[in-house]
């Protein structure tokens, strides 16, 4: 269903799908890693709900106030290119 509206001539978007078991393609695993680090490593919760709420103080608390010192420890894999860094063809 995705595909055929990626299609359209009026789409600016194009599907990208990484090969599989390449995870140091995957843009999500350096977060995951993160997370995993703060949340899980030298840790103990009692309850499924004392883990469960760490992992979402992670995410509204702790990566935004920590991100700028977190992103560094993350494999930098991609690179983002803004809409003014477009070749464009002449």
């Amino acid at each position: 269903m995705l595909k055929p509206r990626l299609k359209r001539p009026e789409c600016r978007l194009k599907l990208h799908c990484p090969p599989p078991c390449c995870p140091h393609l995957n843009p999500t695993e350096p977060l995951w890693g993160i997370m995993h680090r703060h949340i899980t490593y030298n840790r103990y919760y009692g309850t499924f709900q004392e883990f469960a709420r760490a992992i979402f103080e992670f995410f509204d608390r702790t990566l935004p106030d920590s991100y700028n010192s977190m992103i560094d420890t993350a494999a930098d894999n991609f690179r983002v290119i803004s809409h003014d860094d477009r070749l464009v063809a002449g």
